[in-house]
């Protein structure tokens, strides 16, 4: 049974942490990593960030002891932390936000804007709020489909080759924006 509540909210839910993601990466540290840095060098140096920062969550299945434990905070950092011990999850789930990174950075450099970027972050947000909202996890599979896809919609092949096919559809589609600047 699809979760109704999660669709309904889906749409502003996506909408505010794109925008506000959008603002913080794509607007104010990317500014400051250009005023530093070549755009290259800024756009891969601020996309490995995001793509650590959104990678540093508890493992799949990590479950806190007793969240208001003195050692709790420590408790939680072993459950980041196992994360990294995995080379094959560490790739697979870096990977794609390393790209996603790179494709939003692109967006904002190609038209000087964040309206791109934030509509492409809120589409994926999105689309992964309301695939969850309409499926069921499926457990069990063989071990090899980890590859393909990981423990969330963020991991694996095949959000990868989303991400880049959303990379070769920006540059496809702002090819016009690019001359537009060099005329004026």
């Amino acid at each position: 049974m699809p979760s109704w509540k999660a669709i309904g909210n889906a749409l502003p839910l996506s909408i505010g942490v794109g925008f506000a993601k959008e603002v913080v990466f794509r607007g104010v540290l990317l500014g400051i990593f250009l005023r530093a840095m070549g755009p290259v060098t800024a756009l891969v140096s601020l996309s490995l960030l995001f793509a650590i920062l959104h990678f540093l969550q508890p493992s799949p299945g990590f479950q806190m002891g007793n969240p208001e434990d003195i050692h709790a905070g420590f408790e939680l950092l072993r459950g980041i932390l196992i994360s990294f011990a995995d080379p094959l999850l560490l790739l697979l789930g870096v990977l794609p936000l390393l790209a996603g990174g790179i494709v939003l950075g692109y967006a904002r450099l190609r038209t000087a804007s964040l309206w791109l970027p934030v509509g492409i972050h809120a589409g994926w947000i999105y689309g992964v709020t309301i695939f969850k909202a309409l499926t069921y996890p499926a457990t069990m599979l063989p071990p090899g489909t980890r590859f393909f896809i990981g423990s969330s919609l963020r991991e694996g092949i095949i959000p990868l080759a989303i991400v880049i096919a959303t990379g070769f559809a920006v540059h496809a589609l702002t090819r016009n924006h690019e001359q537009c600047q060099d005329k004026a």
